[in-house]
């Protein structure tokens, strides 16, 4: 076998090509361990594991690893909870930076998409006000399987308040409201969200004064696939121990949880 010369600036312009350690050593008759020192000691720098993988798969060279695989419900809660402590220690920066992303693809609909996003808004609105929203039925399917007791849709809670409580935890004093995008995007028109967003705060300012812990989950997308269904319900389950482990005072009895 014939060891061919290796040209190290040759060697970083063939791996910033998007060819691979392992393509490189390939071609060259030697290890992939090579051709990563050669590259940093001549001043490349290596890609991200995750960036590595992407490259492999868009070429055919990896498979995803879970494609095809049906996983057990312990496999998925475990990527779910890896995936939610990436964004629980992300910088404040790049968080800020995903919320632009999101708010940005809705003001990036055309009006034609978003006239069917807000039909669709409005039946699953009307369904949800009967049967309850995918999210809600979701989170009251997970807390009633942690043995919490649940008043689902609960009404006419306050004395001569006609207000609804989506999910209530009567033992722990916790209320759980779901607000999808129409409670802070304008999907409605300006004076559709200024109502709402006031009756929310009234909704906040009531249920504070008689003592009741407030979780709105904020969705900041349309999704509601597997996935984003448990990212909601571990950070909603994360809250709700923090307040068993202490009942927070007035000031701190609204928490927001965003789901985007």
């Amino acid at each position: 076998m014939t060891i061919l010369k290796i040209n190290p600036l040759q060697i970083i312009q063939e791996y910033n090509d998007n060819n691979s350690l392992q393509e490189i050593a390939t071609k060259y008759h030697t290890y992939p361990n090579k051709i990563k020192r050669l590259i940093l000691k001549n001043g490349g720098t290596l890609r991200k594991n995750s960036d590595a993988q992407k490259i492999s798969m868009a070429k055919g060279i990896r498979q995803p690893p879970f494609k095809g695989k049906k996983l057990p419900p312990d496999v998925k809660e475990a990527i779910s909870i890896a995936q939610y402590d990436t964004w629980k220690h992300m910088p404040d920066e790049e968080y800020k930076r995903r919320v632009e992303i999101a708010t940005k693809n809705w003001n990036d609909l055309s009006p034609a998409q978003k006239e069917l996003f807000n039909k669709a808004s409005i039946e699953g609105r009307l369904r949800a006000a009967k049967e309850g929203s995918i999210i809600e039925l979701f989170l009251k399917k997970r807390l009633t399987e942690e043995k919490y007791i649940v008043e689902f849709h609960k009404e006419d809670f306050l004395p001569n308040e006609k207000m609804q409580i989506d999910l209530f935890l009567p033992e722990l004093s916790i209320a759980i409201e779901v607000d999808g995008p129409s409670h802070f995007l304008p999907i409605w028109g300006q004076d559709y969200l200024i109502k709402t967003i006031n009756a929310d705060q009234r909704k906040n300012g009531l249920l504070i004064m008689y003592n009741i812990v407030v979780i709105r989950v904020k969705y900041l997308t349309t999704k509601t696939s597997n996935f984003v269904l448990r990212q909601t319900w571990l950070k909603v389950k994360e809250k709700i121990k923090e307040v068993c482990n202490k009942f927070p005072p007035p000031n701190q009895r609204l928490i927001e949880v965003e789901i985007l």
